[in-house]
């Protein structure tokens, strides 16, 4: 079999170099290199080869290997060297960008336009690599890495929507607009389209950045204070496990021994109800055994004091590892296996609802334990507290809670249990029977109407 010896033509003005970066099979890009009147052409050829078959002398693949990456090389040589000679003929200078567009045309492809990118991204990026090494501060405290992920993300967002954004040139327009065009993305290709509360998360990030580049000085812009330039959103479904699905995550078999300890600890908090960053902290130290109480003196959010009564079913978890809490794993490894321990529990009811999806209503549809997560278990202590009948101002000093946020956000009692507890009211108030005699139901009358889970 005759071998390809073709040599590079050395009168041609295009010269083949590899290019230094590899990928992961250690193949490189061949780069075309033409000198022009005004400057060098750096021209991509679009093909790779693995350097052992690149033959650098003759700068062509070596001889027999790869026939279509010396033919894809020869043509490009001849475009260079024919427009080269059009352009001597007519006495005119080859300038590298009219002869880029000459091969781009000539390869059909399309010349990408060259974005500028606005001030507001290169000002952000420098706010937020600010943050990441603490010269500015969050009420004298580093920004935590999700707010600052999410400022990433959410820039990221806004530069595919407005690439040449400019602090200045940020108006309502522009923000409606930004809601349109969201409506229209999808979370992932084939993805469902942005929720509406996904947007509102946006919109958020943007006025927090907003806000916070003014007061640095890196513009005057104040429209993200208008009323109009709003976080917008619906309710989202939230959930909380109930008394019985808190047994069945009890006593639920055929755990890991690392899912046993997970369960463990998120069983202490679905009694206590604390806020995520400050139950991770939670140690020994917290715990008095004799006045069995918990106490968390300062709070990472409110920085407020916070304790709690210590349940005999805490105590137990408590003495099934010899006098210490489980172990705290990684919030993310939580809540992956949480969903799973759940699973495993048979807790798997129908959830449904309605949200906004792009720009119309969909019916959503999940099985309960794939919604369960770390913050699950503050939700359900609150409700749980609420179905036994304790007062908001109680709840608000033991969880650490405003009273506003607390019936805003963290009571998910039904209406028949709404109606239930009005009812033990009622009855537990004393009335006149048909001859005017003085009635005072018993527990087991009570018990009969009102939610099951109300301890009596």
């Amino acid at each position: 079999m005759k071998k390809n010896t073709k040599k590079a033509n050395n009168n041609s003005k295009a010269r083949f170099v590899l290019d230094t970066a590899r990928d992961r099979n250690n193949a490189a890009y061949i780069m075309m290199l033409v000198s022009c009147k005004d400057a060098r052409l750096k021209y991509p050829t679009g093909v790779k080869i693995i350097p052992k078959s690149w033959d650098p002398s003759n700068q062509r693949a070596v001889p027999g290997l790869i026939k279509s990456i010396n033919k894809k090389l020869e043509m490009l040589a001849d475009l260079v060297d024919s427009y080269f000679e059009i352009n001597i003929r007519a006495n005119k200078p080859v300038q590298k960008e009219e002869l880029r567009r000459h091969l781009l045309s000539k390869e059909g492809k399309e010349e990408r336009k060259k974005i500028v990118k606005g001030d507001f991204f290169i000002g952000i990026e420098q706010l937020i690599q600010s943050a990441e090494k603490k010269l500015i501060l969050n009420d004298g405290k580093k920004f935590s890495d999700g707010t600052i992920r999410n400022w990433r993300k959410t820039a990221a967002t806004l530069e595919r929507f407005l690439p040449d954004m400019s602090f200045e040139g940020i108006t309502l327009r522009t923000y409606e607009d930004f809601i349109a065009w969201a409506g229209t993305q999808r979370v992932k290709e084939k993805y469902e389209f942005y929720s509406k509360n996904y947007i509102g998360a946006l919109i958020k990030d943007w006025k927090s950045l907003l806000e916070l580049s003014n007061k640095k000085g890196y513009h005057k812009n104040l429209i993200h204070r208008d009323k109009e330039f709003k976080q917008i959103g619906e309710k989202p479904k939230k959930v909380d496990l109930n008394e019985e699905e808190i047994q069945l995550l009890k006593y639920v078999e055929g755990l890991t021994s690392t899912q046993e300890i997970i369960r463990d600890r998120f069983l202490i908090n679905l009694y206590l109800g604390l806020r995520i960053s400050d139950f991770e902290k939670l140690t020994e130290n917290h715990i008095d055994l004799v006045e069995e109480t918990i106490k968390v003196s300062v709070t990472q959010k409110t920085k407020s004091s916070s304790i709690n009564d210590l349940d005999p079913e805490i105590i137990d978890i408590i003495k099934k590892y010899n006098g210490k809490l489980p172990r705290q794993y990684h919030r993310n490894v939580v809540n992956k296996e949480i969903k799973l321990i759940c699973k495993l529990a048979g807790i798997n009811a129908q959830i449904e609802w309605n949200e906004t999806r792009g720009n119309a209503d969909v019916v959503q549809k999940k099985e309960k334990w794939k919604m369960i997560s770390n913050h699950t278990a503050r939700r359900s202590a609150v409700t749980n507290y609420k179905r036994m009948g304790i007062d908001d101002f109680d709840i608000s000093n033991t969880m650490g809670v405003s009273i506003k946020t607390l019936q805003a956000h963290y009571n998910l009692s039904t209406e028949d249990e709404s109606l239930a507890r009005i009812r033990k009211a009622k009855l537990l108030k004393k009335g006149e029977g048909e001859n005017g005699e003085i009635i005072i139901p018993t527990k087991e009358e009570i018990s009969g109407i009102i939610n099951p889970y109300v301890k009596l």
